[in-house]
Order: C-alpha cells, then sequence, then structure tokens
C-alpha cells in the first residue's frame, strides 16, 4: 500500500470521530481531499461561508482541527508516517463551492 492510500485508510478510521468532537461551526467535512500546491490533503472540511472558513482560520480552529486530526489517528499510525507539520485537511466554504463550482461536489473535486 502507498502513502496515499495508507493516510486515506487512517483517515477513515478516525473519520467520523473526528466530525463529532468538533463543535465551533456547522461543518459538512468530507473523507476525500483535494490537492493543493502539489500536496495531497486527505480531507476536505467546508465551512458555510467564507468569512467562517476566514474566521476559523483567524481563530485557531482550523489548527485545532488538524491537532485533532492528529491526536486521534496517531494511534492507528503504525509506520509513523504522519507528521505534525504536514497538513492532511483542507478548508473550503459552501459559498465557494456554489459560486465557482454550481455547488457540484464532482466539479470540485475534478479539478
Amino acid at each position: 500500500m502507498d502513502e496515499k492510500e495508507y493516510i486515506h485508510q487512517l483517515v477513515l478510521k478516525v473519520f467520523d470521530e473526528l466530525k463529532d468532537s468538533i463543535e465551533h461551526y456547522q461543518l459538512e467535512f468530507i473523507a476525500f481531499g483535494k490537492p493543493y500546491k502539489d500536496v495531497q490533503m486527505y480531507i476536505t472540511v467546508f465551512f458555510h461561508t467564507e468569512e467562517e472558513r476566514n474566521d476559523a482560520f483567524a481563530d485557531g480552529v482550523c489548527n485545532q482541527i488538524d491537532r485533532k486530526f492528529l491526536e486521534l489517528a496517531k494511534p492507528y499510525d503504525k509506520e509513523n508516517i504522519l507528521d505534525s507539520n504536514r497538513k492532511y485537511i483542507y478548508y473550503d466554504s459552501m459559498e465557494n463551492l456554489n459560486k465557482n463550482y454550481q455547488g457540484k461536489m464532482p466539479v470540485y473535486f475534478a479539478e
């Protein structure tokens, strides 16, 4: 199993618990990531608006979600691949999805 598939398997093991542990915003979690600047992301988190997404970065909520993912996934990471310096989660907004991708997830993830 290559690294990308291995990390995806870790994501699937902790995905529901991660979703349940975050209560700051109404978020849509997708257990499918998207490449971002040549880096593979494994989870996409959608905030409702761009303003909420920006506020979450400013307030440290995104960092909290990143840390929670690592905390939940580390016990399953038998190959010691996860690294706290890497990002595994891509943050976006439903507002962006609707505005730039006609609200269609397949179009969004195809890009």
